[in-house]
């Protein structure tokens, strides 16, 4: 069964190069079309069936990886790229079954600890 079983809109928001940002996107996720253009911001975040495979597919045209896709504490698998317009964006995919809130808090403790290097 997929993750995703129903569409997603998702709004775009860029400074500049909105059109051929955009166009790139298409091109690498299936079954999308770019409806409207608005240049305001810069930063998208699409959730994805594979992060790891949008990640790859993204890096082989032209964006650099600047997070790998890993699995982080608040559920999803998640990784930063950064398109060949200047672009960031964050690519993610839910890891099923979720975490209770609990599970989620022990998880982020553990990875504050981490980051503080303790």
């Amino acid at each position: 069964m997929a993750i995703l079983e129903k569409k997603v809109r998702t709004c775009l928001w860029f400074h500049a190069s909105g059109v051929k940002a955009a166009e790139f996107y298409v091109s690498l996720l299936p079954d999308s079309r770019i409806d409207g253009i608005m240049e305001h911001g810069n930063l998208a975040h699409p959730m994805v069936d594979d992060a790891d495979a949008a990640a790859a597919k993204a890096a082989a045209a032209g964006a650099e990886i600047v997070m790998p896709v890993a699995d982080q504490f608040w559920g999803d698998r998640y990784g930063l790229v950064k398109d060949p317009f200047g672009h960031m964006w964050s690519i993610a995919t839910p890891i099923w079954p979720p975490k209770s809130p609990e599970e989620m808090e022990a998880a982020r403790g553990a990875a504050m600890q981490q980051m503080s290097g303790s």
